[in-house]
């Protein structure tokens, strides 16, 4: 953003908590960024009553306020909701609003589940792991046992958000539960990456002895491992930190 914008309201003694994000803002600056960054995780549920009153009484915006509790009456669309707020504000251009309620008209055609599934794909793939983990977690609670497919899809994300946060036993369970349902390959090297850093490379070796269902996606996975290797290896990051560590010789 290469604009100056003149700030309009005051500055909140008590913050508006977005609550999934446990993310607090202090104006309708603030408020605004949020809603133009994380575009694909808003739905119905931001459009409450508490964020009207938050607006008129802590940013002092009664006008706009009372816009916005109109639509609240009057079951207005979500896009209209959030164009009218950033349109107040002038946070961004009429283009970049003309896409945001785009992307927010096409969201509101799905179901509540996958509009739930939605924002906790994309907090996973902002690498906001324990984010999406509250609302993956939510999702396994009330997911038909029909929907099989959505469940393997949920529990495998599952399984890679714990895996990248180093809990590799709770991100194997996931990815056992995913396998059973889909019989994917992914997960099924999912599986097997987990127990090569759980095990020593003698139990890893034994483990796949005793379970041959493995032993091909074990043949796979290695042979992923070792591209990975030899990328890291001619990266120049790798490059940066071994004249780091011969500088410290």
């Amino acid at each position: 953003m290469n604009r100056l914008i003149v700030c309009v309201g005051n500055y909140a003694t008590i913050p508006y908590r977005i609550n999934y994000l446990k993310m607090d803002v202090y104006c309708i600056e603030e408020f605004c960024y949020y809603l133009c960054e994380y575009t694909n995780l808003l739905d119905r549920d931001l459009m409450e009553k508490n964020l009207v009153e938050w607006i008129d009484k802590q940013c002092g915006l009664n006008d706009l306020a009372i816009s916005l509790d109109s639509f609240l009456q009057n079951n207005i669309q979500l896009s209209v909701f959030v164009a009218t707020i950033l349109k107040y504000v002038h946070f961004v251009e009429d283009d970049r609003i003309r896409e945001i309620e785009k992307v927010l008209r096409q969201n509101e055609g799905l179901t509540s589940l996958e509009r739930k599934k939605q924002r906790a794909d994309n907090l996973f793939l902002e690498k906001k792991y324990y984010f999406g983990l509250d609302l993956y977690h939510e999702l396994l609670k009330e997911i038909p046992d029909t929907e099989e497919e959505f469940l393997a899809k949920i529990l495998f994300n599952c399984g890679v958000s714990y895996a990248n946060l180093f809990y590799f036993e709770i991100a194997f369970g996931m990815f056992e539960r995913s396998l059973n349902i889909s019989k994917d390959e992914r997960a099924k090297e999912a599986c097997l990456y987990c127990k090569r850093n759980l095990l020593s490379k003698q139990e890893y070796v034994q483990y796949i002895a005793n379970h041959t269902e493995f032993y091909e996606a074990s043949l796979t996975l290695e042979q992923k491992l070792r591209g990975l290797k030899s990328q890291w290896n001619q990266s120049s990051e790798k490059q940066k930190l071994d004249l780091l560590f011969a500088g410290n010789d």
